[in-house]
This record gives C-alpha cells, structure tokens and sequence, in this order.
C-alpha cells in the first residue's frame, strides 16, 4: 500500500490561502484573518457583573450601546444588541472567566472580519446599507448591527475622519458579500 500523507492547510474565511486584499483609488477592502470572535450575552440584570469581569480580564468593561472599546492586548468588545457583544482578540481563544457570568460561545469559525478603509469608503457603504455613517452621526467608535443586502453585519467605525470600518459578517455568506462590496467599490471608485 502506497503511503498516503495529507497535509492541512490554513485558509482565510473566504477559503483562499493568504487574507485578501484588494485597493482601488481611495478605497481599501482587508480581510482581518486569523481574528477570535467571541459572542457574550447575559440574561437581564446580568449586564453589571459581566462588565465587572471584563474589566479584570480585558482591562475595560463593556461599552455604552451602540459602542464598542478596546481593551488590553488587543482586545476589543463590540455592541451587538440587547445585552449582546462580540470580543475580538481574545489571546488563545479562551472565555476563561467570562464563561461564570456570561453565555460565552466562539464563534471564530463562522464569520469573516473584513477592514475598508479609504477616502471612498463610506461612499461604498452608503451602496449597501441603510445607516447613516457620516463622522458626526458615527463616530469613531461606534458600532451597529444592520443588513447589508438583506444580510446582517456588525460595522464598527475604528476611525470616522479616515473612514476606517471594521466589518463582520457570517461566514457562511461571505463570497456574496464580498461580492457585494466589490461591486460597490467598482462603482464608487473604479480602477483605471
């Protein structure tokens, strides 16, 4: 019998090999591969002690709605609904003691975490969802739920002057949606 060996390969959630990046003139699309995704939430009332431990563990406690802070180490906890958030950058993908206080699940695995950024990009934005992302209704370090092309992401403004968002969106749709956002950059800010 021959011997048959295999190999495992990494791949980023949009099932190639290196994270993608692609540019057109003043808009940038990045795939923020390899990110811990973590989803918390806590039954009513139980907002205060799950905060209490994310102060202790992540150096911040949980953010106003509709918000999302950075913590020690990268960390950073995002507004995701009604006593909802996501945590990012969890080091060795662990809860550790959040999991007391709080449903922690990760999620890692199933949504893609995409970064645009660019003097065009909320031009692009305004192509696919509803919300209003001027810098003086969200600013930098605002976050919101909302459908993209009928599909819900998570979209946090890391910085409104520069236009940088932070984009999550299920993995299992992420093809289309990076589709998506192509067209629109295509459309806003056509390469030469």
């Amino acid at each position: 019998m021959a011997d048959q060996s295999y190999k495992l390969v990494a791949k980023s959630a949009l099932g190639a090999a290196e994270p993608l990046k692609e540019t057109w003139p003043e808009f940038v699309l990045s795939e923020l591969a390899g990110l811990s995704v973590w989803w918390l939430s806590v039954p009513s009332g139980g907002e205060a002690a799950l905060s209490k431990v994310c102060e202790k563990q992540f150096g911040t406690g949980l953010p106003e709605p509709r918000r999302f802070v950075d913590g020690d180490k990268k960390v950073r906890i995002i507004w995701a609904g009604d006593r909802q958030w996501f945590v990012t950058g969890i080091e060795g993908a662990k809860a550790g003691p959040i999991a007391k206080v709080a449903a922690a699940t990760d999620q890692s695995d199933g949504w893609l975490a995409i970064r645009i950024s660019g003097v065009k990009s909320r031009e692009v934005m305004e192509k696919l969802c509803g919300i209003d992302l001027h810098p003086s209704v969200f600013a930098t370090g605002s976050a919101a739920r909302a459908p993209i092309e009928g599909m819900i992401a998570l979209i946090a403004c890391e910085e409104a002057e520069s236009g940088t968002f932070a984009i999550f969106f299920q993995r299992s749709s992420a093809l289309s949606f990076v589709e998506h956002i192509r067209h629109a950059a295509h459309s806003t800010s056509p390469r030469g």
